[in-house]
């Protein structure tokens, strides 16, 4: 099965910053050009000229076969149509003054008006993870959406409508071009060996992840918040508690691992970009498994079970952002390491649970706050 890879290299005149590799996952040609054209767009607000776009087709074999799926009761708009998908690889050299995250330079996520299109930003030499990538964020929201109340179901389609949770999950990182100052919403630098400190770890006014849970959960429950604060509450936390269970994402060192290169299973490269010890606990190990996001939330319905970790659905935010640095101690390696089967293996069964508890503990979460609610109290 082969799909096509087109690839779009964007040379910037008087421009000596290394570069980058954007890969968008789009349903059509047409798609690309319109990407391409927010790309000029962002790009020339910063003074960016001598834009040049070069798109040619490539076909790109996989191993297993894509096949379009529609969820019966989904919006169309919500149709997943990977057979029929096309992927972009986008060449760029950044201007300097295009900051984001934790000090990386890269593009912004363009979300693009489908739901279907995925779109990744990396950075040749230092990629800046979103959270579990896209599929990781839907995966833990559909196995939370399986284990709501049916209160809770009421009062999220009270302020989301007939959407399902995953429809969200991924709104936070789709919003950071417009809101560049919740990037640091997204983790907690929390140094390996040590615990949470607020006054260390979680400074203001940057904050943080495990602040931001308890600062939204508040704004959720709040009787006197407008639908439309309390609709965007519901999002940030969703995207959030996703956030905290990434080990990485609570790691001080290294930018969360972003600057410790590897080689991942005999390739120095993670798909269009250099390999990073963040990026491979974000998506590679993940695609690695090879398996559909409703599959994949189906495995760790399978792992809650055998593994009995409904009864660890509690917790803080702060305890859970400690359980994370702990694994990412863990799971730490130094720069130039090579991660083969053997580590794969081990470290695949922690994202895992990672995911299945962070879907159980949203879930327990929502019921425990808005799930007490009725309708009436959101107006």
């Amino acid at each position: 099965m082969s799909r096509l890879q087109w690839t779009i290299t964007s040379n910037f005149e008087g421009s000596d910053e290394s570069e980058a590799h954007i890969v968008f996952t789009l349903h059509s040609s047409e798609r690309a050009f319109q990407v391409a054209n927010l790309l000029r767009a962002d790009l020339e607000e910063h003074g960016t000229v001598g834009l040049v776009i070069d798109v040619q087709p490539v076909p790109v074999e996989y191993d297993e076969p894509y096949e379009e799926f529609w969820h019966g009761d989904d919006d169309p708009e919500e149709i997943v149509e990977v057979m029929n998908s096309i992927e972009f690889s986008v060449d760029v050299q950044l201007p300097a003054d295009v900051q984001t995250g934790r000090g990386k330079r890269e593009i912004h996520h363009y979300a693009g008006g489908h739901w279907g299109d995925s779109i990744s930003y990396f950075k040749t030499k230092d990629n800046f993870g979103w959270s579990w990538g896209r599929d990781g964020h839907r995966i833990i929201a559909t196995v939370a959406e399986d284990h709501l109340d049916e209160t809770t179901r009421v009062m999220i389609q009270s302020l989301i409508g007939n959407n399902h949770l995953y429809s969200i999950a991924s709104w936070a990182d789709d919003i950071r071009k417009e809101r560049r100052d919740t990037a640091p919403w997204h983790y907690v630098n929390i140094p390996l060996g040590s615990t949470y400190n607020a006054s260390r770890d979680c400074p203001p006014p940057r904050s943080c992840v495990v602040e931001k849970i308890s600062g939204f959960v508040t704004v959720l429950m709040d009787k006197k918040a407008l639908r439309e604060q309390r609709a965007e509450a519901l999002k940030w936390v969703v995207h959030f508690v996703g956030d905290i269970h990434q080990p990485l994402h609570a790691a001080k060192e290294a930018e969360g691992g972003n600057d410790v290169h590897v080689r991942f299973l005999g390739s120095d490269r993670c798909g269009p970009y250099d390999c990073n010890l963040h990026g491979v606990w974000d998506t590679s190990m993940i695609l690695h498994a090879g398996l559909k996001p409703t599959d994949y939330a189906e495995r760790l319905e399978q792992l809650v079970k055998t593994d009995g970790l409904a009864g660890q659905d509690g917790g803080t935010p702060e305890q859970w952002a400690n359980e994370s640095v702990l694994l990412a101690q863990a799971g730490w390696v130094q720069d130039g390491a090579k991660l083969d089967e053997q580590y794969y293996r081990k470290e695949i069964t922690v994202v895992d649970r990672q995911m299945a508890l962070a879907g159980l503990r949203l879930a327990k979460l929502l019921n425990d706050t808005i799930g007490k609610m009725t309708p009436i109290d959101f107006r």
